[in-house]
């Protein structure tokens, strides 16, 4: 059996990631987490156009937490990270003060101790050493030593960061793209600014969400939407520039809304990772315990269960205790 690890590295701050690396740090393991961009939630995310000191946040990740389907134990899970939401087809959770909230409730939990997260470092490369592991960034710079190593990015980052050391039926999975328009309007052009989501509104969008719908938002006297395109626009215009994206969409955002004023701010985003249509099947991948060599390696995500935020949390939470099960 592998020596117990005692340093564990979890590559991606998703929900996934923050998920394994809670439980990793609450059982008494030291976690450092590698984050490529410069907040927590992957694709749970929420954007401030007008700076972290203004109250007006865009979600225009996922624009709401559903749990696991089949597992009604993980809709508890979600609400203790944030507000209950019924979006007019399906109950799940929104975070109170954006949809980043929830995996920063898990990176920082109230009276816990905050996760350690290394903030834009994009891993390269997970190297194999004699009796551990050593990470490489995008810079050059190395991590580590560590006992054992967590991916917890998309599958086929997944692929390339693990390489042979990860079975490549573990990371057969696929997505399908999401493109979206975000917009700001400075007074709220709207008295009765109507249902918090709009399902299906205006072809090419399938989806549209108001964020001062949301609980505990504070907007400060302005509105701002989002917009989700169906898939079949989104796959068509995954290589389109997000300035073209925000220009075709924000006219059927408009008609969506029933307004004719101009937004103050408008912009278009590419989610080329955001609905997971295949997934592999099982909550989690983690390499057979060895008697010598480096410790354990493994993976999570939503990838591996479907595509809901439920999913991704369950992945990692799952995996986490695998892996304290392996050691303990």
């Amino acid at each position: 059996m592998s020596r117990m690890p005692t340093h564990v590295a979890v590559i991606g701050a998703g929900v996934a990631g923050c998920a394994c690396a809670r439980a990793l740090q609450d059982s008494g393991l030291r976690v450092t987490v590698f984050e490529k961009s410069r907040g927590v939630g992957g694709r749970l995310a929420t954007r401030r156009p007008f700076g972290l000191e203004d109250p007006l946040g865009i979600d225009h990740g996922a624009p709401i937490a559903l749990p696991t389907a089949g597992d009604p134990n993980s809709l508890a899970q979600l609400r203790r990270l944030g507000a209950p939401f019924h979006d007019g087809a399906q109950d799940g959770v929104v975070g109170r003060a954006g949809m980043s909230d929830l995996a920063r409730r898990l990176a920082a939990p109230e009276g816990g101790e905050t996760l350690r997260i290394e903030f834009e470092t994009e891993i390269a490369e997970v190297a194999r050493g004699d009796d551990d592991w050593l990470l490489r960034s995008t810079d050059g710079a190395s991590h580590g030593p560590f006992d054992a190593v967590v991916a917890a990015a998309p599958a086929a980052q997944t692929r390339a960061l693990l390489g042979d050391a990860c079975p490549s039926s573990e990371t057969e999975a696929s997505y399908a793209p999401v493109m979206s328009v975000l917009a700001v309007f400075d007074p709220a052009p709207l008295d009765d600014l109507g249902p918090a989501t709009l399902i299906s509104p205006v072809a090419p969008l399938k989806r549209v969400d108001r964020m001062g719908g949301r609980p505990g938002r504070a907007l400060g006297g302005r509105e701002a939407w989002v917009g989700h395109a169906d898939q079949d626009w989104s796959e068509q215009h995954k290589n389109t520039d997000r300035e073209e994206i925000a220009a075709a969409l924000i006219g059927p955002l408009k008609r969506a809304i029933g307004v004719t004023a101009e937004p103050t701010y408008v912009a278009g985003h590419r989610w080329l990772y955001a609905i997971v249509n295949q997934p592999v099947g099982r909550a989690y991948w983690l390499s057979a315990p060895t008697a010598a060599g480096p410790g354990p390696i493994g993976c999570c995500g939503d990838w591996r269960l479907g595509p809901h935020v439920g999913d991704a949390f369950r992945s990692g939470d799952l995996l986490a205790k695998a892996l304290i099960d392996r050691i303990s």
